[in-house]
């Protein structure tokens, strides 16, 4: 579901991918926060994955420039009881 939401997110749009402090994680994945532009609005991708209860926000040290931003969606995602916040999930 966090597959389908992201390509959803980002179809036909063009995305800035911001480094925090790491390239890579211990997978030798590529570490980026993921932003859109939406008529000049900017929407940090990750952030709305958890804001949706699609993921958690999880921290990783020493890349924690936006984990205020993430827990806040997922404190969001929790109020409103969706994904993976939802009741009996």
């Amino acid at each position: 579901a966090a597959t389908r939401l992201n390509e959803d997110l980002v179809a036909g749009g063009r995305v800035w991918l911001e480094r925090d402090v790491s390239e890579t994680d211990t997978f030798d994945r590529l570490l980026r926060h993921v932003w859109l532009n939406r008529d000049g609005e900017w929407l940090n991708v990750n952030a709305e994955i958890v804001r949706l209860g699609l993921a958690y926000a999880s921290s990783y040290p020493p890349d924690t420039l936006y984990d205020h931003v993430y827990a806040a969606a997922e404190e969001e995602a929790r109020q409103s009881g969706v994904g993976l916040c939802a009741p009996g999930f």
